[in-house]
């Protein structure tokens, strides 16, 4: 059922950001010493009913959405609450400076990240010439947009960094020059009349990413170049994409402006006006970040039925490179899949590579892909009719990116860039902060070897106040894993889905130690030690 990836994507959206929401929740609960069980357990039961298949999958009458949105919203709410009352709780503790205005940054994800950092600050505590110092001494540019303070972060792994906002100077140059995009990564010349990459210029491994004309007298091949797919009248057509009859390339007519050109950030905005629909772009680049965002709105308001044809979306990318494999990821690993051009599912990344080179295409609430020669397309939105009449209609929002990159996913860590992608950065403004608390302003939960192996889940067991991790190995690599803490643990075993003993895991201090088999998932429960110094 290759229309179920796409079909309904408002409860897809939410799903994959509930999912999110609530594991990002976990684990700084646990970072608090602080766990709402049942308030964790009731969003998460929300959460878990979408995923019945005639809701989550898109193929319900209207009517059937309205309970289920609305057990989103209470499941998202719930988490992001949850969130900042333990980011919250955690800052009370921290023994801040006086550099200036502290922004503890949290990093949910079990490796050191650089990341961009976006938070609300009170007009007027934000300096005239702003820059973010840290207590070691690092200065960083600060773009300030309204009332949002942009700027580039390095958090450790599961853990928190205090930036404080105060007034200086730091080195940094636009990142943009008319439709022409610059970081110390990549440069990207934008199409005036389309807004689609002409050409990406990977600066740091001397190639080109992208290139419409790649050469003189032969087809022009746009990337990020959106296109209308007509789908023939057809039955079941939630569950069926239908014959294609016709493409429609959206290579003139757009909109296109550059909006942002500062320090941190630099921004087109492309507007394209199709039927009765509006998809607006934001395309980003940032500095320090080895990708290109594109947030895009759509403005869906097409209807359609079984006697004409029905259009839905796609983004289109097509790299240069020499036969390619296409990679997707799926639950706790990946697939390999022919090039033919099927629509397939995915998660949060999918990824051509010729052994050499590779371009990974990343999202943030999609599922929908296909993949034919060099060419890979993400599904933004579909038109089906039956059994709901308009399932698509009105106001959709998606995040995706491009990660282009040496070697194959393996060696360029796609796995982690897709989880950064959909984990963004928390930061929480300390208006009043304390100089008494007695934790330091950076700090470190976990550190996890080899970079293989990701941690899914911290939380805390269900018949105990023990904390439970889930890893997995990313690559089919396997390895001698070992995880440390910052508190000493007194015991540690493997234990089963259902949270049952299996066998003891060596614990050494703070350190613990085992191997994993490729692709083995892993369930550990872990108990601190009571008396920690």
């Amino acid at each position: 059922f290759d229309g179920c990836y796409t079909t309904h994507s408002d409860i897809k959206r939410y799903n994959r950001l509930c999912e999110r929401l609530l594991v990002d929740a976990e684990k700084l609960c646990i970072m608090a010493g602080e766990y709402p069980v049942d308030s964790i357990r009731e969003a998460w039961l929300k959460v878990l009913f979408n995923q019945f298949h005639d809701i989550l999958c898109g193929s319900g009458i209207h009517e059937a959405y309205e309970y289920p949105l609305k057990l989103a919203r209470e499941a998202s709410e719930t988490a992001r609450e949850i969130i900042n009352s333990s980011m919250g709780r955690i800052a009370k503790s921290i023994r801040f400076s006086s550099l200036g205005l502290p922004i503890v940054v949290f990093n949910t994800l079990p490796w050191d990240r650089v990341d961009v950092v976006r938070v609300t600050v009170r007009r007027d505590l934000i300096p005239e010439k702003p820059i973010a110092l840290t207590s070691d001494g690092e200065v960083t540019p600060v773009q300030v947009i309204g009332y949002t303070v942009l700027f580039i972060a390095k958090v450790p792994s599961m853990g928190y960094r205090t930036y404080y906002l105060t007034h200086g100077k730091a080195e940094g140059s636009s990142l943009a020059e008319g439709l022409t995009l610059e970081n110390e990564y990549f440069r990207v010349e934008l199409d005036s009349s389309s807004g689609s990459i002409d050409s990406m210029y990977d600066k740091v491994n001397g190639r080109f990413v992208f290139k419409k004309v790649l050469q003189s007298a032969t087809r022009p091949e746009p990337s990020n170049l959106i296109q209308v797919l007509y789908e023939a009248p057809h039955s079941m057509s939630a569950w069926i994409i239908g014959e294609i009859t016709r493409i429609e390339n959206l290579t003139r007519g757009a909109e296109v402006e550059l909006l942002e050109e500062g320090p941190v950030r630099a921004t087109v905005k492309v507007v394209h006006k199709v039927r009765n629909s509006e998809i607006t772009q934001f395309i980003h680049i940032y500095r320090e970040l080895p990708r290109l965002d594109f947030y895009t709105i759509i403005d869906w308001r097409e209807i359609s039925n079984e006697e004409v044809d029905a259009p839905m979306l796609k983004a289109a990318f097509t790299p240069i490179l020499r036969e390619p494999r296409a990679t997707f990821e799926i639950p706790y690993g990946f697939i390999e899949r022919p090039r033919d051009g099927r629509e397939v599912p995915a998660l949060r990344w999918i990824d051509l590579s010729d052994g050499e080179y590779g371009v990974s295409l990343l999202n943030d609430s999609k599922y929908g892909f296909d993949v034919k020669g060099n060419t890979m397309r993400i599904t933004l939105i579909r038109t089906s009719y039956s059994p709901d009449v308009k399932p698509d209609y009105g106001r959709h929002e998606v995040l995706y990116s491009i990660y282009p990159h040496k070697g194959d996913w393996r060696e360029a860590q796609t796995f982690r860039r897709g989880y950064e992608v959909n984990h963004p950065l928390e930061a929480l403004v300390i208006e009043a902060p304390t100089m008494g608390g007695s934790t330091p302003d950076t700090q470190s939960l976990i550190q996890i070897e080899p970079e293989n192996v990701v941690l899914s889940c911290m939380k805390r067991a269900e018949d105990s106040e023990d904390v439970i991790i889930r890893v997995y190995d990313a690559t089919g690599d396997g390895g001698d894993v070992k995880i440390t803490f910052k508190y000493r643990v007194k015991e540690a075993y493997e234990v089963d889905l259902m949270e049952r003993p299996i066998g003891p895991v060596e614990v050494r201090g703070e350190t613990l130690t085992f191997k994993i088999i490729p692709f083995e998932i892993k369930t550990l429960k872990i108990t601190p030690k009571q008396n920690q110094d």
